[in-house]
């Protein structure tokens, strides 16, 4: 008499045959840099964003990037020796409107402050962080052409401390320095928005220069971009105020 096997003790003698097919992994780091000249290989934890669209091929990087037909780019480019970036962060900027997912976030962190200050309805607040507290300080120390040793005075510690309490532990740390260092950042950030939020998006552009002397006698010449939206609506950028020095 033959013995009856289970279903169960068919699957353990007929193991599930594993998937032919290989499977190709793409890596994804968010511990990216923003410099180019510290960027190694696409294995390294402190790779450059653009290997989230890259795959390294020899001395070649092939992008990845999906074009508004549905293909993927397949463009091959040459990799620099030193192991540079800046090529192929031109390629990822210039042809598909990628960039910094770190300069990207932070200029969208402004954008959100800036609304909500002038915005009259109420929404949901802007969370309180050390990021969202010195943005809103560089954008104060501008806006009322302070110094930035204002944020060490005792005095402004007493204001911070009567308007929100909770965040005095964030001014603990907070210094003339660091709010410098952070104006700069904001500086990069704003720069890349206005690059790829309008600029790049537009066939012309028209840009115009003029200058005007302070009563202190400073000359500045201010640099803006004007063009014209699908909406047929004018948009005025200011782009630059460098100060202009000269010998008569």
């Amino acid at each position: 008499m033959k013995r009856k096997h289970s279903q169960t003790q068919k699957h353990r003698n007929n193991p599930p045959t594993p998937d032919p097919t290989p499977r190709t992994v793409i890596e994804v780091d968010d511990n990216s840099d923003t410099g180019d000249d510290n960027q190694s290989k696409p294995g390294n934890s402190h790779r450059s964003w653009v290997w989230n669209h890259l795959k390294p091929q020899g001395e070649f990087a092939i992008c990845q990037a999906i074009l508004k037909n549905g293909k993927m780019c397949g463009s091959e480019l040459k990799r620099d020796k030193s192991a540079s970036t800046k090529n192929l962060h031109g390629h990822l900027k210039n042809m598909h409107r990628l960039s910094d997912p770190k300069l990207v976030k932070k200029a969208n962190s402004q954008i959100d402050i800036e609304k909500w200050a002038k915005n009259s309805k109420f929404e949901p607040k802007v969370e309180l962080n050390k990021e969202s507290l010195k943005t809103a300080l560089v954008y104060f120390i501008a806006d009322c052409d302070l110094s930035f040793s204002i944020v060490e005075k005792k005095s402004f510690h007493n204001l911070i401390r009567l308007v929100n309490e909770d965040a005095m532990p964030l001014m603990d740390n907070t210094c003339r320095t660091g709010i410098s260092n952070h104006l700069t950042w904001m500086h990069m950030a704003s720069q890349e928005n206005i690059k790829m939020r309008y600029l790049a998006k537009q066939d012309y552009v028209s840009f115009t220069e003029d200058a005007w002397t302070a009563p202190n006698y400073t000359a500045f010449m201010a640099v803006t971009a004007h063009f014209i939206t699908e909406k047929f609506e004018m948009v005025d950028l200011t782009i630059a105020i460098p100060n202009v020095r000269g010998k008569s």
